[in-house]
C-alpha cells in the first residue's frame, strides 16, 4: 500500500492531522468540528495564538469531503442491484424467460451512471482542491507570527487529486518545523546566561 503519512517525517517538530490515511475514509463522517490539541512539542506557541489559528482553519476543514457520502450512496444503489442481478436472478425461471433478454439494453442505463459516479467524485475532488488553496492561504498568513515563536507551517497534502496510484490514500497534515535560525538564537541566548550565571553576572 502506497504510505500517505510520510507527508510528515521524523525532521519534523510537530504536526496535527488535518485528514489522517484511512482505508475507510469514504465512509467517515464529515468533519463538523476541528480542534486538534496544540502539539506538545511546540512549547513557545502561546494558547491564544494556536487557538485563534484553528479558529481560522477549522471554518475550511469543515468543508472537506462534502458530498462524499452522497457519492457513497449512489454507488452503493447501483453496484448492489447490479450484484444481484448477475448472480441471483438468472438462478429464477420467470426471470431467464422474461426479463434475461431485455438485459441486452443494460448498457444504455449502466454506462451514463456509472459516467455520473465518476462525475460526482470530480466534483467532490474539485471542491476539496479549493478547500486546501484556502487552508494553505490561512497557514502562509500565520507564517510569520508562528516564525516569531520558532517555527514554520507547512500545509502539506497528498494523493488528494483524482489520479493516483491503486490502493494510495488521501492524507492531509499541518507540519510545524522548527527555524533553524530561532533554535540557533536560543541556544546562544542559553549559553550566554549559563555563562553569566557562571560569572556570577
Amino acid at each position: 500500500m502506497w504510505n500517505a503519512r510520510d507527508i510528515v517525517t521524523a525532521n519534523d517538530a510537530a504536526h496535527v492531522w488535518v485528514q489522517e490515511p484511512n482505508r475507510c475514509y469514504i465512509l467517515e463522517r464529515r468533519i463538523n468540528d476541528y480542534n486538534p490539541p496544540k502539539p506538545p512539542q511546540i512549547t513557545t506557541i502561546d494558547s491564544i495564538l494556536w487557538n485563534r489559528f484553528v479558529s481560522d482553519i477549522s471554518q475550511q476543514v469543515t468543508k472537506l469531503n462534502s458530498g462524499q457520502r452522497a457519492f457513497l450512496i449512489s454507488y452503493l444503489a447501483l453496484i448492489i442491484p447490479f450484484i444481484f442481478f448477475v448472480t441471483i436472478l438468472p438462478h429464477v425461471e420467470w426471470f431467464r424467460k422474461d426479463i434475461l433478454p431485455l438485459l441486452k439494453f443494460a448498457p444504455i442505463v449502466i454506462f451514463p451512471l456509472i459516467l455520473t459516479l465518476f462525475f460526482v467524485q470530480y466534483i467532490i475532488i474539485a471542491l476539496n482542491k479549493k478547500v486546501d488553496e484556502q487552508i494553505k492561504a490561512i497557514c502562509e498568513s500565520y507564517n510569520t507570527e508562528f516564525n516569531q515563536k520558532g517555527y514554520s507551517i507547512q500545509y502539506r497534502t497528498k494523493w488528494t487529486g483524482f489520479c493516483k496510484p491503486k490502493h494510495a490514500l488521501p492524507a492531509r497534515a499541518v507540519a510545524f518545523v522548527a527555524v533553524p535560525e530561532y533554535v540557533e538564537k536560543q541556544k546562544e541566548e542559553t549559553s550566554d546566561l549559563i555563562n553569566r550565571e557562571a560569572w556570577g553576572l
